[in-house]
């Protein structure tokens, strides 16, 4: 990538005679917080062992201590950066220990006090509130929990609305100084390795495990971060991950998570990967050739695993998918009566929905399933109707265009990425949730260019030769 620098002769212009004061700047790209990734490392060590031994509460109290313990440090020092990165970096772990070692919504809670810690710096975080879209979202889905609190009276439905935009604003906090957002994106391949190692001795299905009669995690919760560090490890030869220039550590990463997706048998986190590569492939040339080394590279993997159990079980649910022998009811567990039953939803309460929180009873009526709505657009036109989809479509119009324009000025692909893989999430769950807010925090990027490049070094010298008011820049060649 281009590195730029530039000197600048500083005198008074009267002075002829003076020598000149050069400044010079060398700038280049972000880099990985090592220290931070170490920190996060020696939190998420102690859980595989601690489940392979089935000392599950030993490790998940271990890992919640280690990850409190660093992040009272950084507050207490004041660097609301570093706490927030590793805040992000822990979400999809957290997803999964959440409801056993630790409340279930002690995730908003973390966000929302990592949140707050960022807000009160002062000028921190320019681009944030210039993010008008952002903070509307933000404020309202503060005002969709509140409205879903005083209708049913439970505090805790549509809670994580707030865990999902309070996420995206997390993200694009950290956008807006890369080195920081780049090391929590690697974070997440970190903790997705980690569940998926964890789990791998607890059934067929990586990422859902029942350990001593109690089930927990969902195959997506696993899925979906492997796949978007699959294509972050491809997009853009792995910048948004700081390995543009370790292609080992690409191929590590993209194999890994190549196999993680396939094992966690998650059809919806499948579409993701799919739509997403297929994006890569049509406007990232340099994507192309990584793609086919880490396809490669996951047929070998693959043919090595060809005796697992999880592989066998990946098997069954791409044959399930596909077979046209296999009824709807079968190849989407159920969740085909959902949207078979929308259309009548929709037409008793076309305008308002039935009201916000109202989603799990709703449901129930319609379609016998006392379950939650397992889409994004499904929840949001029951609850509220034309409005509600009305306004996800303008922010998903507007994110769209925004990563379309970012695309064509900076050549980035991520943002635009981030919004399609949001949009592809919510066909099969509500979306509503921290990972869906980091999906959607990157593609708030979109638009922003802030600290793309970080100045490495600052020089001062005087040069008596210099002319006064003189001015000297350069611009290295690009790397082919």
């Amino acid at each position: 990538m281009p590195s730029l620098g530039h000197l600048r002769a500083d005198s008074a212009v009267t002075d002829a005679a003076r020598p000149a004061v050069i400044r010079g700047r060398l700038i280049g790209q972000p880099r990985l917080q090592r220290d931070l990734l170490l920190q996060f490392a020696l939190c998420a060590l102690p859980l595989p062992p601690a489940f392979f031994l089935g000392q599950f509460a030993l490790g998940g109290m271990a890992f919640i201590s280690g990850l409190v313990v660093f992040s009272t440090y950084h507050i207490l020092r004041r660097r609301p950066l570093h706490f927030l990165c590793l805040l992000a970096s822990s979400i999809p772990l957290l997803v999964f220990i959440r409801g056993i070692f630790i409340f279930f919504n002690s995730v908003v809670v973390l966000l929302g006090c990592g949140l707050a810690c960022a807000l009160l710096v002062q000028n921190g975080f320019v681009m944030f509130w210039k993010r008008k879209t952002l903070l509307v979202v933000v404020g309202g889905s503060v005002v969709f929990w509140w409205v879903s609190y005083l209708l049913t009276g439970v505090y805790e439905s549509n809670l994580r609305a707030l865990e999902w935009s309070f996420c995206a604003a997390v993200v694009f906090m950290l956008s807006e100084h890369r080195s920081y957002l780049y090391t929590a994106l690697l974070g997440w391949g970190i903790s997705a390795a980690t569940a998926g190692i964890m789990l791998l001795p607890y059934g067929d299905r990586l990422g859902f495990a029942t350990i001593g009669g109690v089930s927990f995690g969902n195959p997506i919760l696993l899925g979906l971060p492997a796949a978007f560090i699959l294509l972050l490890s491809i997009a853009e030869r792995g910048r948004w991950l700081g390995l543009e220039r370790h292609p080992f550590w690409r191929l590590s990463a993209s194999t890994a998570c190549g196999i993680l997706l396939v094992f966690s048998t998650s059809r919806g986190s499948w579409i993701v990967a799919i739509a997403g590569l297929g994006l890569l492939l049509v406007f990232d040339s340099h994507a192309r050739a990584s793609m086919l080394v880490s396809a490669l590279a996951l047929v070998l993997a693959a043919a090595a695993l060809a005796g697992s159990s999880h592989l066998q079980s990946a098997n069954h649910y791409l044959l399930k998918a596909i077979s046209p022998e296999t009824s709807m009811h079968s190849k989407t567990d159920g969740r085909i009566e959902q949207w078979q039953s929308f259309p009548t939803v929709f037409l008793d309460s076309p305008v308002w929905g039935f009201g916000p929180g109202s989603g799990r009873a709703v449901a129930y009526r319609y379609s016998g399933a006392n379950l939650q709505w397992h889409s994004l657009y499904l929840l949001v036109g029951a609850e509220m109707g034309i409005l509600g989809l009305s306004l996800l479509s303008i922010l998903l119009s507007l994110l769209i265009r925004d990563g379309v324009r970012h695309f064509r000025k900076s050549h980035e692909i991520v943002p635009l990425l981030g919004t399609i893989s949001f949009m592809l999430y919510g066909l099969s769950v509500s979306g509503f949730d921290s990972l869906g807010g980091m999906l959607l925090g990157l593609g708030f990027i979109g638009g922003s260019r802030a600290n793309i490049w970080t100045v490495r070094k600052q020089m001062h010298r005087v040069d008596p030769r210099m002319p006064v008011q003189s001015e000297i820049a350069w611009r290295m060649p690009a790397e082919s």
